[in-house]
């Protein structure tokens, strides 16, 4: 079983016999468009993975807009995944993360 987060709590949604990435872009399809946008990205995608890895808040804050929702999958694949999300949430106004992986994140 596995824990999907809202902006308002939490729901746990059993996903097997269903991809969760299908599953969150579902969920991403039935909320009303934010005002920064959503992004949906991969860890799997090598150059998100390394310009993300720099952890250079300028860069960031230029990729990721303000009151947008990031969505990443197989965040596993993008190296220090933890200190990255960390500093996203904290110096990037309105945004809101949902992060799927196979593994854990350190």
């Amino acid at each position: 079983m596995s824990t999907l987060y809202y902006p308002k709590g939490y729901r746990k949604v059993i996903t097997r016999q269903i991809n969760l990435e299908n599953l969150v872009r579902r969920y991403l399809e039935s909320t009303h468009a934010r005002k920064g946008g959503v992004q949906v990205q991969t860890g799997d995608d090598v150059p998100f993975g390394i310009m993300l890895s720099q952890r250079d808040l300028h860069v960031l804050k230029a990729v990721v807009p303000a009151n947008s929702l990031l969505f990443i999958d197989e965040a596993q694949q993008i190296l220090h995944i933890g200190q990255i999300l960390k500093l996203l949430v904290d110096n990037i106004p309105g945004l809101e993360v949902i992060v799927t992986g196979s593994s854990s994140f350190e």
